[in-house]
């Protein structure tokens, strides 16, 4: 080993030690500084805590008192109340700016405030107080409540289910009343295959092709209405033609079936203008009665036409009669009123059935149709302004035919105006009668002509000539007279209505009541949202349905 080697002196343990005993020193010096750190952090979490407590302790007691007091189910001033609750949660110094809307149909309740605490922690860092703050807004009711309460009072409606819709009309009309007069209108429309008008408001559409059947009251309302929300602009209003479009009985001179006309005589099933008497309602509801088919589109049409402003008109012509309460004179308010909320009850038992109606020219006035003394008919079919033949004569004369027989056109046959025809056979019978007259006319002609040529009649049917263009004619023949509505078609109606109602910002609430899959799909699509949408198989379902939608519509908002 040489001497350098032997030089070297290892650390011995005791100095071991004392490097040691230096690191120690160093991480005390480090803890000593640290530990107030920690102590204002750790200290600054129990202060932050018990602020969103003091918060939350504050934002649920002025939550809790807003709903309260803003409920139009008590009689006690809002802001006593409100104060009140708000002492007893023990928040009363808390509240900084109280305001109360109470006039009636709209309560309203807004409330700020904070919570002061002093610091336990936080003050080391010069934060002596913490502040916590809270605010909540409450209502109940709108300013105006428009509701067209759209019933179906079809034939399907009869005997237990009625009796439960009546019960559930009643339950809707008590709870949507209860926010208080003067704010919420009520108009109900009970409807099967159309709407039945108070002839006073009738009168106000200036319709044509007026009847003579009493207590019938229906208009026609233009397929092109449908496209738009409310009452359709520059229309044409037609009394609906009161005939038997379902029927398809055998033989001849069928008188129609009241249960299946377009629109069923009716002192009880008329539409109610918008009241808030709660008798007047009562009495209305109990006093529907079912009859006829369903056609929900036109229920639901009229229903978004008693919403509209620009009914306003008539409705001041039914004021001055005593008809409308005269506080609802400022009704039905515009659609861009964020004052008014316009609702719909659409109510069905079933779904859209077809049904047939005349079409214009063949509403009123006279008829082609006469009436022999032995009761048999006969149509007149005039001579044509124009024919496809170039030897066609002058000489072409009326055509009288009848179905199965009739009476020559002599003195004592009388003509019948199309009213009379249509109130006094079943309409499959009418278009027939009249399809196969002008048929007969039409063979006739051809065969006159054809025998001018020196051709042989035939021959000349042994051709399929004559035989397509009278198949042509009568296929062009089948609509003149009145148009079938099929299911498709009102279905399309009837969607495009409520698009355009719901587009224009009405509320929508759809309701099914023992219904089948067609009609609960077109009441679901037609309603605002599935949350508008009820399925009732019972009655007491139903008037469950019509109490929430009562509730839904005069509601409690917890706004802010």
């Amino acid at each position: 080993m040489s001497g350098a080697a032997a030089r070297m002196h290892w650390p011995s343990r005791r100095g071991a030690r004392a490097f040691a005993g230096d690191e120690a020193g160093n991480l005390t010096l480090f803890t000593l500084i640290l530990l107030p750190l920690l102590f204002v952090v750790s200290g600054a979490a129990v202060d932050l805590m018990r602020q969103e407590a003091a918060r939350v302790d504050l934002q649920q007691a002025f939550d809790s008192c807003a709903l309260m007091s803003a409920s139009l189910n008590h009689d006690l001033p809002a802001r006593t109340m409100m104060e009140d609750c708000v002492a007893d949660a023990g928040f009363a110094q808390s509240v900084d700016r109280l305001e109360v809307v109470d006039n009636g149909g709209l309560r309203q309740i807004t409330v700020t405030g904070q919570v002061r605490l002093d610091s336990l922690f936080l003050n080391a860092i010069g934060m002596d107080r913490l502040v916590s703050t809270a605010a909540a807004q409450a209502q109940q009711g709108m300013r105006k409540i428009e509701v067209a309460l759209v019933l179906d009072v079809s034939g399907s409606m009869a005997g237990a289910p009625m009796n439960g819709l009546r019960s559930a009309a009643r339950t809707f009309v008590d709870t949507v009343l209860s926010v208080g007069t003067g704010r919420v209108s009520v108009a109900i429309i009970p409807y099967n295959v159309n709407v039945n008008l108070p002839p006073a408001f009738a009168d106000t559409f200036r319709a044509t092709d007026r009847h003579a059947r009493a207590n019938a009251n229906c208009i026609d309302i233009p397929d092109a209405a449908h496209l738009q929300a409310g009452m359709p602009t520059n229309a044409a209003w037609s009394y609906t033609t009161i005939f038997d479009s379902l029927s398809q009985g055998q033989g001849y001179a069928q008188p129609p079936i009241e249960a299946y006309g377009t629109c069923p005589s009716s002192l009880k099933n008329v539409a109610l203008l918008p009241t808030d008497d709660a008798a007047t309602l009562y009495r209305h509801i109990d006093g529907i009665l079912p009859a006829s088919s369903t056609a929900i589109q036109t229920g639901l049409k009229w229903g978004s036409m008693f919403l509209s402003d620009r009914m306003r008109p008539q409705f001041r012509q039914m004021i001055a009669q005593g008809m409308i309460p005269a506080h609802f004179a400022d009704r039905p308010a515009p659609y861009t009123d964020r004052d008014t909320l316009k609702v719909i009850v659409l109510m069905t038992d079933g779904e859209n059935l077809p049904f047939g109606r005349v079409n214009a020219g063949y509403k009123t006035g006279p008829s082609p149709f006469f009436l022999g003394p032995t009761g048999r008919y006969a149509v007149q079919v005039p001579a044509p302004a124009e024919t496809p033949f170039a030897n066609f004569g002058p000489d072409m004369v009326p055509v009288f035919t009848a179905f199965p027989g009739g009476d020559s056109p002599v003195a004592n046959t009388r003509r019948l105006d199309w009213a009379e025809v249509w109130a006094s056979l079943q309409g499959s019978f009418v278009r027939s009668l009249y399809v196969t007259a002008h048929v007969e006319a039409k063979r006739r002609e051809l065969e006159r002509l054809y025998s001018k040529t020196g051709g042989q009649v035939a021959g000349f049917w042994a051709s399929s000539q004559p035989r397509q263009i009278l198949d042509a004619l009568q296929a062009d023949l089948m609509d003149d007279l009145y148009t079938m509505l099929t299911v498709p078609v009102a279905n399309g109606q009837l969607q495009a209505a409520c698009a355009a109602e719901k587009a224009a910002g009405v509320v929508i609430y759809g309701v099914v009541f023992m219904g089948n899959p067609n009609g609960r799909d077109q009441i679901g699509r037609c309603a605002t949202s599935d949350l508008h949408y009820f399925d009732a198989l019972t009655a007491p379902a139903l008037n469950a349905a019509f109490q929430a939608i009562a509730l839904d519509i005069t509601k409690l908002r917890l706004t802010q």
